[in-house]
């Protein structure tokens, strides 16, 4: 019972700070949207976002020309980002009935065993995920050149300060 509640209030603080947040699908105007990926991408974000369509960085012909992506390249980068999504879909779907079925659990006042099990499940699906988010990063690093991921992160962290001011998240 007490594992129990210590997991409960751990799940608690974690919903507290993921909601402290700044909003990913609010405007600067208060408005209130979906996720960036539900919006069509980072396209929105400042004059030099880096998405398109569906946050795709590889086709912003900016970030193209800047990083002297080849054709090649993008295709590549193309065809495992539509197969990481593919399994994003699939682990994101399994982690969501997991966690209705843990949930269940908890109401039902299910044994200390069940619910540990359950909770073990969900730790593994979690850690399925992050580590196909760590497999397909690696991946696409294989595919630019020193050069380009050097380039790559500094767009990267243009664009989340551009993100943060444009969402009035910026905390100076």
């Amino acid at each position: 019972m007490k594992k129990t509640l210590t997991l409960a209030a751990i799940l608690l603080i974690a919903a507290g700070a993921a909601l402290a947040q700044c909003p990913m699908g609010q405007k600067g105007d208060g408005r209130k949207g979906g996720s960036m990926m539900e919006k069509g991408g980072m396209k929105d974000c400042g004059k030099s976002g880096m998405g398109m369509g569906r946050g795709q960085w590889w086709e912003n012909p900016e970030v193209v020309k800047s990083l002297g992506l080849t054709a090649e390249q993008a295709g590549k980068i193309d065809q495992m980002a539509l197969k990481h999504r593919k399994e994003m879909v699939k682990l994101q779907a399994d982690h969501k009935i997991a966690m209705m079925d843990y949930r269940e659990l908890l109401e039902d006042n299910a044994s200390d065993s069940e619910i540990r099990k359950k909770s073990g499940e969900l730790k593994a699906l979690m850690n399925k995920q992050h580590d196909a988010r760590t497999d397909h990063m690696l991946e696409v690093r294989k595919v630019l050149t020193a050069e380009q991921q050097k380039k790559l992160k500094a767009e990267h962290r243009g664009m989340r300060r551009q993100m943060k001011a444009d969402h009035g998240c910026d905390k100076n």
